[in-house]
């Protein structure tokens, strides 16, 4: 049996609502619209420094250096997102993909005052033990209403790095789950293999033969480089076609020269390489992927914590490759834009 789960983030940006900090200059009117479902929600983008960070942004930021590195900071922010110099930017980062459908949704910040909210945010049970009476629904209302074509599980975590490892996790326990088969001998009954007690007492060492060495595949670190792609892409058809093609040998390859050494249990990409650099593919090179994993008994990880919840024009990026069901990943992993973590 297949163990599947899921991830999501990167949220498509939406309708916001614009929080100008208090020591703000007031913003003109023409920087804001009216007819709005946002209270003061600008109407476009505006710069009204002279220079960008702006000189109360460099004053903010020099005051929380004090205690924190503020070299990575770019703005001191509002919401719109609006500087404190009352500069008014459109965040198509959505916060590092963290906001599920835009800043300060009214419907959102009607639930988040509701009893059943208050309650879980505060008792924040340990799920695994104490789950709430309704969790059942919850789970499948929020998560498997929208599963991926082909999943019908999920399994919760802390954060977006949690839930990769979890599956990362999950598809080393796949990857020995077959091998263990495979080495019973003819006529051996189906199910699940016992462990032996060597097994059981190495694994808790991480050491084999319970915990034996594997790995995970990935592109452009630490394995294979994601295809050198061309644009326009009507006029780099050839190139792009056959820098998928060797991309995809080059999987394959890897897979059969580690199995004598870390064997490949599993191979992990995004369907848009967003904090890598916005590396993008075919939906070709994605199936032939698939179809290598396949072919080797490899999982299959699609990571969907950048481009899930409709950040591509589809729920998941990954319905765009056409995929059959049968075909489906082993395991899609997403995160913040659905305020959690499978």
């Amino acid at each position: 049996m297949r163990t599947h789960l899921l991830r999501l983030s990167r949220p498509t940006s939406r309708r916001t609502l614009a929080t100008v900090h208090p020591g703000s200059p007031p913003p003109t009117t023409s920087t804001f619209t009216s007819n709005s479902i946002f209270p003061r929600e600008p109407h476009a983008p505006a710069v009204v420094t002279s220079c960008l960070p702006g000189p109360r942004v460099q004053e903010a930021s020099r005051g929380i250096q004090q205690f924190q590195d503020s070299r990575t900071h770019v703005l001191v922010a509002g919401n719109y997102i609006v500087d404190l110099d009352g500069n008014a930017f459109l965040d198509v980062y959505a916060q590092i993909a963290s906001i599920p459908i835009g800043y300060n949704n009214p419907d959102l910040l009607k639930l988040a005052k509701t009893d059943l909210f208050a309650t879980m945010a505060m008792n924040r049970p340990a799920l695994g033990v104490f789950p709430p009476g309704e969790w059942k629904d919850m789970v499948e209302k929020a998560f498997l209403s929208v599963a991926p074509k082909g999943l019908n599980q999920v399994f919760t975590a802390m954060c977006g790095s949690c839930a990769n490892e979890t599956a990362f996790k999950a598809a080393f326990m796949t990857y020995r789950d077959k091998q263990r088969r495979l080495s019973q001998p003819p006529g051996s009954p189906a199910g699940p293999v016992e462990f032996t007690q060597e097994e059981l007492a190495s694994c808790m060492k991480n050491q084999a033969p319970g915990s034996p060495e594997l790995s995970i595949l990935s592109f452009k670190r630490p394995m294979v480089d994601w295809p050198a792609i061309k644009y326009p892409l009507e006029e780099h058809a050839k190139e792009n076609a056959e820098a998928e093609a060797k991309s995809l040998q080059d999987v394959e390859e890897t897979i059969i020269s580690m199995k004598e050494i870390r064997p490949v249990a599993a191979v992990i990409i995004e369907p848009i390489a967003s904090e890598g650099g916005d590396l993008h593919a075919s939906p070709a090179f994605f199936r032939g992927l698939r179809q290598i994993t396949k072919t080797h008994g490899v999982s299959f990880i699609v990571d969907e914590v950048q481009t899930g919840v409709g950040a591509t024009g589809t729920f998941w990026a990954h319905e765009k490759w056409g995929l059959a069901e049968e075909d489906a990943p082993d395991f899609v992993t997403f995160s913040k834009k659905m305020q959690a973590s499978p």
